[in-house]
């Protein structure tokens, strides 16, 4: 997904379910600062001490993606949950829809309330299970899994040729056929990269074939996101109940939104910086039901973030760090990578790393 799901849609949805703003604001920012936060940290400090942080995301066609050793400590943890099915090695890393290794990270994390990163951790457990729901049927490694047949994607006729032109990047077949055999080139075979951003863009509904699998597999993403935005209220209601701290006192029930959802905002035709216009026009009209009265989004604290780690340098002491927001990120993060890595994947047999 992008950010008009991971920051508007994740933000809308756990104020929906009566989160505060703010706790709002950092979950949501968190969600969306998985794909932001690109850069290796390693600082060493005046005082001996020393930050060392990986990257969570990376451009699908960054060089970083060809080192398989990166793979699975970033897109196998962070946008490809495994989910678990099949009998290879290959098959059980296939990012499967709403699976029940996504289902058990959410249930360990809703429990780590006494965690200072709280509410950093809800929201990189909101970016990998909302991801679910659109990654789904491919691997966050490079794999003949995610090998498609480039000349078999076809896009639903109901969308607007207008809209079409727009993610074709031209209206001739060729071309679109070209650019995914140069991205799957270029991502070496990793995720979605040969259906391009097909799977993240919440309207449309497609088709294709894999190289290795029979069929026709037909994408309707209306419905999927339909169902990510409806898991993604439950696990924020969950996260309520769990840490009455961080809940405003009441919340709408997801029946009250679901038809902004299915008829409004999902089903919107346009890139994704139109999209998140769409989320704040429907966010700040009381009739769409996600707050009482309306409200502004708050701002996104993923620039400040990064910032926050820019000023960071050998002249700094490691005391400077503790308590600046992106290190409260850099923990969570920390704590997903080990946790799927180290403890939630290998009680499924499933080593990746």
């Amino acid at each position: 997904m992008q950010k008009d799901m991971h920051y508007y849609g994740t933000y809308a949805l756990a104020r929906a379910a009566g989160i505060k703003p703010e706790d709002a604001q950092i979950i949501a920012s968190a969600a969306q600062f998985v794909d932001d936060n690109e850069k290796k940290v390693e600082i060493d400090f005046t005082d001996k001490g020393s930050l060392y942080s990986r990257p969570t995301g990376h451009n699908i066609f960054d060089i970083d993606n060809r080192d398989t050793d990166d793979q699975r400590v970033v897109w196998v943890p962070f946008h490809f949950l495994p989910g678990g099915a099949g009998y290879t090695f290959e098959e059980k890393i296939v990012c499967q829809m709403d699976s029940g290794i996504a289902r058990e990270m959410c249930a360990n994390y809703q429990a780590k309330k006494d965690k200072k990163f709280y509410r950093e951790l809800i929201g990189i457990a909101a970016h990998v299970y909302a991801d679910t729901f659109s990654h789904y049927g491919f691997s966050g490694l490079s794999s003949d899994q995610n090998d498609i047949d480039n000349g078999s994607i076809e896009l639903d006729p109901s969308l607007g040729d207008d809209f079409k032109d727009k993610i074709k990047g031209g209206d001739s077949d060729f071309l679109r056929k070209f650019v995914s055999h140069a991205a799957e080139k270029a991502s070496k075979k990793l995720g979605h990269g040969s259906v391009l951003e097909y799977p993240d863009i919440p309207c449309l509904k497609w088709s294709f074939k894999y190289e290795h699998r029979e069929g026709i597999i037909n994408r309707d993403n209306p419905a999927t996101f339909l169902q990510a935005c409806e898991a993604l209220y439950n696990f924020f209601r969950e996260v309520c109940e769990n840490y009455p701290e961080i809940y405003e006192g009441s919340h709408r029930n997801f029946a009250e939104i679901k038809n902004t959802l299915q008829s409004d905002i999902i089903p919107y035709q346009d890139l994704v910086e139109g999209r998140i216009e769409k989320w704040k026009d429907s966010f700040r009209d009381p009739t769409s039901n996600f707050t009482p009265t309306g409200e502004e989004f708050l701002e996104y604290l993923g620039d400040k973030w990064n910032e926050q780690r820019e000023s960071l340098d050998d002249t700094a002491h490691s005391s400077e760090v503790v308590d600046r927001p992106v290190y409260q990120f850099y923990k969570a993060a920390s704590y997903h990578r080990h946790y799927i890595l180290r403890d939630l994947l290998p009680e499924k047999k499933i080593v990746v790393s």
